[in-house]
């Protein structure tokens, strides 16, 4: 309860202490007591309206305080939705830059899946090393130095020829990669020695095969280059 609220209250109480006093204890002419009666009737309408006053004060207030806190509440809600709906968004941003990334990475594994399919057939596995060949020779030479699949005179045909001040030199691409793969996955021990060989005595047989395009008489240099991928 408020103060003023308090203090009328009291005064009420006291004036009606006064009037019954006066009514039942105080035996003076009834012309006194009509006029104290009157002073009495005036006093709490005056007491009424003051406190009527307060009140309309009092309620204008609460009123006013109400209408504040609603509206700070308002503004404290709209912040805090639209703060949510921003990290909403981010979230949303962020899964689908995440579903991208996951995307790109399963179409980089289905490429090597496919690579991996390739490299295990033989054939396949020539015309890749032929292939990455050919795009080194292009990155580093003019394309009238070098010719892709050069053929001789007796019909053999090597991978690649570097024309240089009239000679020619002939690179051959290679792909030995089955008992390298072999050697890589076997633990140490005796098997890993033995494909370790077998691995070695491949590449001698390489060499042997691109030694066969060494051709001096055919403007050949007296080398040749094996390229492995």
């Amino acid at each position: 309860m408020e103060p003023f609220q308090i203090i009328a209250v009291v005064l009420l109480v006291a004036v009606l202490a006064i009037l019954i006093y006066n009514s039942f204890f105080k035996s003076e002419p009834k012309k006194e007591d009509d006029k104290s009666m009157l002073m009495l009737q005036q006093q709490l309408q005056e007491l009424s309206k003051t406190m009527d006053s307060r009140l309309s004060q009092t309620s204008d207030k609460m009123y006013a305080s109400l209408r504040d806190q609603s509206s700070q509440s308002q503004q404290l809600i709209q912040e805090v939705t639209k703060q949510m709906g921003e990290q909403l968004r981010d979230v949303v941003a962020k899964t689908t830059e995440v579903g991208e990334g996951s995307k790109k990475v399963f179409e980089v594994a289905d490429q090597l899946k496919e690579l991996q399919n390739i490299l295990k057939n033989p054939k396949q596995r020539g015309v890749l090393g032929e292939y990455y060949l050919e795009t080194v020779l292009n990155n580093v030479l003019p394309p009238e130095s070098f010719k892709m699949q050069y053929g001789f005179p007796d019909g053999e045909i090597v991978d690649a020829a570097v024309f240089v001040k009239g000679k020619v030199i002939p690179i051959d691409s290679k792909f030995s990669l089955e008992n390298y793969n072999r050697f890589a996955e076997a633990a140490d021990g005796a098997d890993k020695v033995a494909f370790e060989k077998a691995f070695v005595n491949d590449l001698k047989l390489r060499i042997t095969e691109t030694a066969k395009y060494i051709r001096p008489t055919e403007q050949t240099t007296d080398f040749a280059f094996m390229f492995i991928p």
